[in-house]
């Protein structure tokens, strides 16, 4: 997959400036993005899904922000999305991967409401996708069920009125949307939480889930941080303009963006599920990305100070890569919390 994946990234380079200013993703490339199987990498293997090493995810996700940040972040959205199948029913599960355009896009925060009714539920609400939303064929919208309970609902897109969304400062090409569904029926067969049972667990279903989610966050942002670095660096070789002053802000960021890498990968090969390996994950996955964010800073400033012609390619990453690193899943919260956890407070270990 991941040598499909480089193969591609010429041509998503060459899209790249398009994607961006017109907000989308074609489909022609995001036909061939999931033939690569990025789509499946977290749906359960019994059902025909990757079910892929975390480590091998974060590998594929880092060289697609390399790539681009918006299609990097628009594949990391479906493809951590696929977990989702693995908490349904089997048949559904089933059903549904052998669609092979399946492409999902996931929301968990409960900004719908959901009544049951026999046989299921009536869903209403309006969700914000940040990416992963303009190809997708279900929306899995978080909900709340009498005000308390929340519950994941899966929408097909058919169903919903779909909006484009308010385009953001950085990650631009990512295909932010807007969904709205008013009293559509949603069998219970289409319903998970995270907290049920897997319905065949396997290893993936073992890894703590919140940081499945949020080590895409980090990946994209290295693999963006990556593709600044070597702008810059390519640069520097091919002038002496300014190359003592750029050179030293090359190695600087080489040696943040590069360490976040190697603690985020450490940490994901640890073993363990308790509170301590868990804070441990989130502090790693959050420092990967603002290691990320501060790389492309040094890069972006060093550019501009040594008069580096770049386009507007370097001011493109430093949007996307500030982008990533302000999401909720690496945001200071996450890191006061693993803090808390590491000084002692378990109950802190809830927020993570």
């Amino acid at each position: 997959m991941l040598n499909d994946i480089r193969a591609l990234t010429p041509r998503i380079r060459e899209l790249a400036p398009g994607i961006a200013a017109t907000g989308t993703i074609p489909g022609a490339l995001h036909s061939r993005l999931a033939r690569t199987g990025v789509f499946r990498l977290a749906a359960p293997r019994w059902a025909g899904g990757v079910e892929a090493d975390p480590l091998v995810t974060a590998g594929v996700l880092e060289e697609l922000g390399w790539a681009d940040g918006s299609v990097g972040w628009s594949v990391m959205v479906g493809a951590v999305a696929g977990l989702a199948l693995g908490f349904l029913p089997q048949g559904v599960t089933a059903e549904l991967l052998d669609d092979p355009g399946l492409a999902m896009a996931v929301v968990p925060e409960p900004a719908g409401r959901a009544i049951a009714v026999p046989g299921g539920f009536l869903v209403s609400g309006h969700w914000a996708v940040s990416g992963g939303a303009e190809h997708a064929t279900w929306l899995s919208a978080g909900c709340l069920i009498g005000g308390v309970a929340v519950r994941q609902m899966l929408l097909p897109v058919t169903a919903v009125t779909v909006h484009h969304g308010e385009p953001a400062a950085g990650l631009r090409g990512a295909g932010a949307r807007e969904f709205d569904v008013a009293g559509l029926f949603v069998p219970h067969t289409h319903s998970y939480a995270l907290t049920d049972q897997p319905s065949d667990p396997g290893w993936l279903y073992t890894f703590p889930t919140r940081s499945l989610f949020a080590f895409g966050v980090a990946a994209v942002a290295l693999g963006i941080a990556r593709a600044a670095i070597d702008d810059v660096a390519e640069r520097v070789r091919d002038t002496a303009l300014g190359r003592d002053f750029a050179g030293v802000a090359v190695a600087r960021a080489t040696s943040l963006r590069d360490g976040g890498f190697a603690y985020l990968m450490s940490e994901m090969a640890a073993e363990g599920s308790d509170a301590v390996r868990r804070a441990r994950l989130r502090l790693a996955i959050a420092s990967a990305a603002q290691n990320a964010a501060r790389a492309v800073d040094l890069v972006h400033d060093a550019a501009g100070k040594a008069e580096l012609d770049l386009g507007d390619t370097l001011d493109r990453r430093l949007a996307d890569v500030h982008a990533a690193a302000r999401h909720e899943m690496v945001s200071d919260d996450v890191v006061a919390a693993a803090g808390a956890v590491l000084a002692g407070d378990e109950h802190a270990a809830a927020a993570l």
